[in-house]
């Protein structure tokens, strides 16, 4: 017993610690970071407009999230549509809170998954519900102006890497077409179950159930339980089981970090705080692309920062943070195994057969160009890929097996 929690231990403590393949720590990209957050958070306190300082921070950190790529176009279109999606979703968040923001809710919850809009939006309108502001429209302003002002930092290909050169672009089909295609598309994922449809549905029924239940109850911070179940629950259990693994011990570790920063910052200046903020988003930024469980250790600092600069919040807090965030976390594993489980197994022997028969074909292919005129035609002791036989799964009886292809 005692030797399996220790192996479990290892475990998990592996499966926390591994990387992401071929990543390199990018301090540009951390330096983008520190002054997205930094340079509005500190023109708050100078103006002494802090919390106007705070919400353009806190905007400009979500939007350097994002890692843009291909070229200026690309760029450009993706990172305004996504600082004008947040700033949209905080508007209505703030418009209707309570009860009356779950029509919002709802349907961006189901289309996180989307490419187009992603998982901020939704999690806007939860912030935005939570906090109700008087001047919903300045603060919604200012919400965009930090989208923006990290939009421009990550557009410069010093920070945000060098832009692709520009491709010629095939012409749009009209709107309906376009419509009917997504329409069909939709009908076809739904009646085969597709992966990604699936993952939709989980984290739709699950960040709309959270939320009833956090309203009903009127749960402080229950916010943060939504966010725990947005950034843990994905497509498979395996994925799933290891962003919790991330997200919870990160969290945790996290949450200290920011309690004693608090503790020790008690009374200090605003500009250190805003200076430690700054300096966090930039060591977290790079180190969520290498391993995404070092990236709570530096981002609950910074929205524990950002929310309270007062020093108020203390251990407590911190441990009402991770609890929520595990709380999440745990409803992202129900919803994993509960709500639609997946079945992806019992296509595993025909996508086999198919990765098979395509790594003979290219071998076959390489040989045919490799092989010298007029010696025999080997073809490097590889097997034609015409003679390859379905892979079946082991379960099936012996006699009706077929033999796996394979390299002479």
């Amino acid at each position: 017993m005692v030797m399996t929690a220790i192996g479990a231990v290892r475990g998990i403590v592996r499966t926390y610690l591994s990387r992401e393949p071929g990543v390199a720590y990018d301090w540009r990209i951390g330096a983008a970071a520190a002054i997205a957050v930094g340079l509005p958070a500190c023109l708050g306190v100078a103006l002494d407009q802090q919390g106007a300082g705070i919400l353009t921070a806190m905007a400009a950190w979500l939007v350097m999230r994002s890692t843009p790529r291909g070229d200026t176009r690309n760029r450009i279109v993706s990172l305004v549509r996504r600082s004008l999606l947040m700033a949209a979703g905080v508007a209505l968040g703030m418009l209707t809170g309570g009860w009356a923001a779950l029509p919002i809710l709802a349907p961006a919850a189901f289309s996180a998954p989307l490419r187009v809009l992603g998982p901020f939006p939704a999690l806007c309108v939860v912030v935005g519900a939570g906090q109700p502001h008087p001047d919903v429209w300045l603060n919604t302003a200012l919400f965009l102006a930090g989208g923006l002002f990290a939009t421009a930092l990550l557009l410069i290909p010093y920070f945000g890497g060098r832009h692709d050169s520009p491709r010629p672009r095939p012409p749009r089909e009209p709107a309906a077409v376009r419509v009917r295609a997504a329409l069909a598309a939709l009908r076809i994922a739904a009646g085969e179950g597709d992966p990604r449809f699936r993952h939709a549905v989980r984290l739709g029924v699950c960040v709309t159930a959270a939320y009833v239940l956090i309203t009903a109850t009127g749960l402080p911070g229950g916010q943060l339980v939504i966010i725990g179940i947005v950034t843990t629950l994905r497509p498979s259990w395996g994925q799933t089981t290891r962003r919790i693994v991330k997200r919870v011990g990160g969290t945790v570790l996290g949450s200290a970090l920011a309690a004693a920063l608090l503790v020790v910052a008690a009374g200090v200046s605003p500009y250190v705080l805003m200076a430690a903020v700054a300096l966090l988003s930039g060591l977290g930024q790079p180190l969520r692309r290498i391993n995404y469980g070092f990236w709570p250790v530096f981002s609950a600092p910074v929205a524990l920062l950002l929310t309270d600069t007062s020093g108020t919040i203390g251990w407590i807090d911190a441990l009402e943070r991770s609890t929520y965030n595990a709380a999440g976390a745990l409803l992202a594993a129900l919803a994993t195994l509960l709500i639609w489980p997946a079945r992806e197994q019992d296509r595993i022997p025909d996508r086999l057969a198919a990765v098979l028969e395509a790594h003979a074909r290219l071998l076959d292919r390489v040989a045919v160009l490799l092989t010298p005129t007029g010696l025999p035609g080997e073809r490097l002791h590889t097997r034609a890929a015409d003679n390859l036989e379905p892979v079946v799964p082991h379960d099936t009886p012996a006699t009706s097996r077929s033999a796996a292809p394979r390299c002479q």
